[in-house]
């Protein structure tokens, strides 16, 4: 489902986003 994948999309962005690209990196 296309909805789906852009809100896991959008979710996921938010959440590496709130947390700090330092964690990732």
């Amino acid at each position: 489902n296309f909805e789906t994948f852009g809100n896991s999309i959008i979710c996921l962005f938010e959440i590496t986003t709130s947390a700090g690209w330092d964690g990732l990196l």
